[in-house]
């Protein structure tokens, strides 16, 4: 996994989200205790952009946690 987005996986973790790694292309998930959730993908084209989309998501579910 890119390290920018290992690193947007840490703060997700530190913030409270709850991380499930799965196998495959998406490496797993990182779910809001609102029941939403956000794919995370060990092998993408731009890993800047899925470490942003990961980042955005934990802010605009910062308030569930």
């Amino acid at each position: 996994m890119h390290k920018e987005v290992r690193k947007a996986v840490d703060e997700a973790r530190r913030a409270g989200f709850t991380v499930r790694e799965l196998s495959g292309h998406t490496w797993g998930h990182i779910e809001c205790s609102c029941g939403a959730h956000v794919k995370v993908f060990s092998t993408g084209r731009n890993p800047e952009n899925g470490a942003r989309l990961i980042r955005r998501f934990v802010e605009q579910h910062r308030k569930h946690v």
